[in-house]
């Protein structure tokens, strides 16, 4: 009797690129989540860029808010009330 394994497909990635999996704390992934929307990127954008910078594929750094992005939960300090 042949084996099952003999009759299964196997299937590509559909992803160009192998996947890493980055595990930041839960409370920064939530605010760095917050900080990309803001300049219009996205995370996986963001890491791709951030690691061109750090090997001198580019100059600089990829784009970051203008203020800092308060602990999810916490209003911003400009936002506190008194």
């Amino acid at each position: 009797m042949a084996s099952h394994r003999a009759n299964i497909t196997y299937v590509t990635s559909k992803h160009r690129h192998p996947a890493i999996t980055p595990r930041p704390p839960a409370e920064l992934r939530e605010r760095a989540k917050i900080a990309v929307a803001e300049v219009g990127s996205d995370l996986n954008g963001h890491i791709v860029e951030f690691l061109r910078w750090l090997v001198h594929d580019r100059p600089d750094l990829p784009r970051r808010p203008e203020k800092p992005i308060p602990p999810v939960g916490q209003p911003a300090a400009h936002q506190q009330q008194p």
